[in-house]
């Protein structure tokens, strides 16, 4: 067992590099990406003047409102989850430059790519629910919706995740009536970030203190 020892503030940044790394590739594989972030993708395609780290920061801005519509009230940490979501945005952008010379070709190289990304993004989403400090709206609306209304975290993000794969699925049809910024991989994704979530999460609080 490592040495339990505090670190939120450091896997906050992490979680932030991480995040946007694991979008940068789920990208690059051209598979379909994360169901949480292709509502953005799919709104960059588009309109091509906002860049996907805009696009970001306008469905996080969506997203602040709902929270505050279904709990009823003004949640100044979802507030402060929306201006943390500003530097995230320029993070991904850069990063969907710096990973521009990886372009996966063969069907096994692209899958290789998609789930290394996954990996990467579950444990980013699990850092962010284990500090204190303001996690990205995404992950900040699942925590305070749960907290609000007493339901398990874990699960929470689950249904959300379904929620916006869902979502952007329609958004794709509607748009450019076929699936743009969707495929096998956001399925993928949608089935395997929950769990590895719990697990990337267990292994967090055996093993460190945030």
């Amino acid at each position: 067992m490592l040495k339990k020892r505090k670190c939120g503030g450091t896997f906050f940044l992490l979680g932030t590099f991480l995040s946007a790394f694991e979008i940068a590739l789920q990208t690059r594989a051209d598979m379909g990406i994360s169901m949480v972030a292709a509502p953005a993708y799919i709104l960059s395609l588009k309109i091509p003047a906002l860049s996907f780290g805009i696009s970001e920061c306008i469905v996080q801005c969506v997203l602040f409102l709902l929270c505050c519509l279904l709990i009823k009230k003004f949640v100044f940490g979802l507030l402060w989850s929306f201006f943390s979501a500003i530097p995230y945005a320029w993070v991904l952008d850069c990063m969907i430059d710096i990973t521009g010379s990886i372009q996966p070709e063969a069907f096994m190289e692209r899958m290789i790519v998609f789930l290394i990304g996954t990996v990467i993004l579950s444990a980013g989403i699990a850092f962010y629910f284990r500090t204190n400090l303001p996690s990205q709206v995404y992950e900040m609306f699942v925590k305070v919706l749960a907290d609000d209304k007493g339901w398990n975290i874990n699960k929470v993000k689950i249904i959300y995740d379904w929620i916006s794969c869902i979502t952007a699925v329609l958004m794709s049809i509607i748009f450019f009536n076929a699936l743009r910024g969707i495929g096998i991989g956001t399925i993928i994704c949608t089935i395997l970030n929950g769990p590895l979530i719990v697990c990337w999460g267990k292994w967090l609080d055996t093993n460190l203190k945030f």
